[in-house]
């Protein structure tokens, strides 16, 4: 006999949203996106640099110019970039930030 089974529960439009101060921001974590990122990060030498692309692809380019008019530090910075990739992972950001201390 043939199983079925429902993921309709799993397969949710709902995407992950971080707030930084008053804004909330939603993150873009579709597959298409997320392997256009992988794709561009790849092309990076893991500089700051990279961070901008991937707020850029995954928040889009109005949050990149919103971001740095706030003159953020770096550490914060990071933090960001940690939780997108939580995100997009669906992971802790401390499981984000283990692998990329490495």
């Amino acid at each position: 006999m043939a199983k079925h089974f429902d993921l309709s529960t799993i397969l949710q439009d709902e995407k992950p949203t971080i707030k930084i101060g008053d804004k909330t921001y939603t993150v873009n974590d579709e597959k298409s996106n997320v392997l256009i990122l992988n794709s561009k990060l790849e092309k990076e030498d893991n500089s700051i640099e990279s961070i901008d692309v991937a707020i850029a692809q995954l928040l889009g380019e109005e949050a990149v110019e919103e971001l740095n008019s706030m003159s953020i530090s770096l550490s914060a910075y990071k933090e960001i970039f940690y939780t997108l990739i939580a995100c997009v992972q669906d992971e802790e950001i401390e499981e984000v930030k283990k692998r990329f201390q490495k």
